[in-house]
């Protein structure tokens, strides 16, 4: 049903969204989807924590982490 003063059926923000769904897709692939949706997801709660002061940094080391080389290092080689 319309609602007086509305002549379309579909709210801007819905069509922005559905673009937004669309492009995801053909820039990632339907694959990496829930992979970027998880790192989103966990993003905002460690944002939501610090902001309350409950944040506290992971210690553990990345796997694989290479040495990372100062500016002084690259010059000198």
């Amino acid at each position: 049903m319309v609602q007086p003063g509305r002549s379309y059926l579909i709210d801007p923000w819905e069509v922005v969204m559905i673009g937004a769904i669309i492009a995801a897709l053909l820039v990632w692939g339907p694959q990496k989807i829930p992979d970027l949706a998880k790192s989103l997801g966990e993003a905002k709660h460690e944002l939501q924590a610090a902001g309350r002061g409950e944040y506290k940094r992971d210690s553990r080391e990345i796997p694989n982490q290479q040495h990372v080389t100062s500016n002084k290092e690259i010059l000198e080689k």
